[in-house]
């Protein structure tokens, strides 16, 4: 199970449906979050008049009591939730798209330009791809990985997946140790900032719509290193997770591997293809 807090701006309508043989009340939305743009002097102001404002899309199903607020486009809020990655369908007459969706537990209605920002933490998943693949940046390298999540229901499964990354030294440090490598390690924790965006191209002379959901690493900690490496096989203590940070840090950790006290990176701007701000992707 993985947990995200996020504050944006509501920017569809709200829909509202009962699903379940019991008719429970489900409100439907989505959630854009704008960052990083100047926000001046004060770090709460909102300012997006700035070119390397960057907009995310959260999709929220609000269920039960959650539902009985009174959401509505256009409101700033503040929503602490489960997070995972699915297929979400504002109705009937729109497709289903690929999507973060959140499942609130808590709600908070914003008044005021709040700056926006998303926060994912306790994503205990396993790595997927063999190693990181490391990009070549203007002033520093950047290590990304892929770590899937899944959540059982009955006997199905529904794995979740996202990009991890790391920048410039901290990542080297990971990398030189293989401590992004699969066949090294099975299970990472990780904690960062997360953006869930969507992309327009063309492939094949057909425009397609890609949808990419990345975490800048703030914390990291190996959960468990592969069977066959020959190390402990149990990585860190995560009994006492704080809130803004891994509380004790690798203590079990073996050989002295543990980068988890790394001080987070100064992310830079980094150019990629977004879509126009106007356009909500549902």
């Amino acid at each position: 199970m993985s947990k995200i807090t996020l504050v944006g701006k509501i920017c569809t309508p709200v829909v509202a449906v009962t699903v379940g043989q019991n008719n429970t009340n489900v409100k439907k939305f989505v959630v854009q979050v704008s960052s990083g743009g100047s926000t001046g002097n004060n770090p709460r102001v909102d300012n997006q008049n700035n070119s390397n404002v960057k907009n995310s899309f959260f999709s929220i199903m609000a269920f039960g009591k959650i539902s009985e607020n009174a959401f509505a486009k256009g409101q700033t809020i503040q929503i602490d939730g489960r997070l995972e990655i699915s297929e979400f369908q504002m109705d009937s007459t729109k497709p289903p798209k690929q999507a973060a969706i959140v499942t609130p537990e808590h709600v908070t209605m914003l008044q005021g330009n709040i700056a926006h920002y998303a926060k994912a933490y306790n994503m205990l998943g396993n790595l997927v791809s063999s190693d990181a693949e490391v990009y070549n940046a203007t002033s520093m390298n950047i290590y990304s990985q892929k770590i899937a999540i899944n959540k059982r229901v009955g006997e199905n499964d529904y794995p979740s997946f996202y990009k991890i990354k790391f920048f410039g030294d901290r990542g080297e440090k990971l990398f030189s140790k293989q401590l992004l490598n699969k066949i090294k390690v099975k299970k990472v924790l990780v904690d960062g900032t997360i953006s869930a965006t969507y992309t327009d191209k063309e492939k094949n002379g057909q425009p397609i719509t890609y949808f990419n959901c990345e975490i800048n690493v703030n914390d990291f900690q190996i959960a468990q290193f592969s069977a066959n490496d020959g190390q402990q096989n149990q990585g860190g203590n995560f009994g006492n997770k704080q809130q803004n940070g891994f509380g004790q840090q690798g203590k079990d950790f073996a050989a002295g591997n543990s980068e988890q006290n790394i001080a987070a990176e100064q992310i830079p701007e980094i150019n990629i293809d977004e879509i126009d701000e106007d356009q909500i992707p549902f």
